[in-house]
């Protein structure tokens, strides 16, 4: 026998539906007028997709862009839709395009979506924690490329055609990159201790942080040449630091 709870008023705010509500019941009750606002704060405002694609909610079948949640009935949407109309990590996180970001909001954005998202959250529903599963793997693969200045550039860079990041691809950094690289890692090979190579990180490290201011104003002239060639370049550079952190965390291990 289903039970409704009790609703005095469209006004009265509600907290969750109650759980004793038998599973028709229950979509019955969520699908009232009353509950369709709550619902949608719950759960978010849905967004217009900036691709201008939309998608059919596979619950109520409202059109919608790609949106993690339906924003007429609320139901979790497959990752897939998201995946494959063209929006970009920066849409995923409301952010602007571009290479300087705001890393602080962009956490907080991903946090605010995993409370939603995580699977633990759908242990009882079997169809929406592997929908869940595929969701927030989908938002922590995002956040590595918008946290990450190289892979970052390349999505920008991909979104004009250019795939620097491609295997499939034969994009070559400038020749006074492949020097600079060939040199960073000469001074590598002949660094003697933990001090020598700690200087050939924050040397390292120093024009990686001046690349990146570059890669900033590149983009905003839309140069996508210079921003290629800046890319590519970040990318030794980021290398360098990794080796020579390592080789400094060795040295200092042997002095132990």
């Amino acid at each position: 026998r289903a039970f409704y709870p009790i609703v005095s008023s469209p006004n009265r705010k509600l907290g969750r539906p109650n759980m004793r509500l038998c599973r028709p019941a229950q979509r019955a009750f969520i699908a009232r007028p009353v509950w369709r606002p709550l619902l949608r704060r719950h759960q978010g405002d849905a967004k217009a997709c900036p691709s201008g694609h939309s998608f059919p909610c596979d619950t109520c079948g409202h059109k919608q862009g790609c949106n993690f949640f339906c924003g007429e009935c609320g139901a979790m949407q497959p990752v897939f839709k998201r995946g494959s109309c063209g929006c970009t990590v920066f849409d995923t996180f409301d952010l602007n395009t571009g290479i300087k970001i705001d890393e602080k909001e962009a956490k907080k954005r991903y946090r605010e979506l995993q409370a939603k998202l995580h699977p633990d959250r759908h242990m009882l529903r079997p169809e929406l924690h592997q929908m869940a599963q595929q969701n927030s793997a989908f938002v922590n693969e995002q956040l590595e490329v918008l946290l990450d200045p190289v892979a970052r550039a390349a999505h920008l860079l991909s979104l004009h055609g250019i795939n620097i990041l491609d295997e499939s691809t034969t994009e070559q950094p400038p020749m006074e990159v492949l020097l600079e690289a060939m040199e960073f890692r000469e001074k590598l090979e002949e660094a003697s201790g933990a001090a020598e190579l700690h200087g050939i990180r924050e040397d390292a490290s120093e024009r990686a942080t001046t690349v990146v201011a570059d890669m900033e104003e590149a983009w905003t002239q839309q140069d996508l040449e210079l921003l290629k060639n800046l890319c590519l370049r970040l990318r030794y550079l980021v290398r360098v630091v990794e080796q020579a952190d390592e080789a400094e965390s060795a040295a200092e291990r042997m002095q132990l």
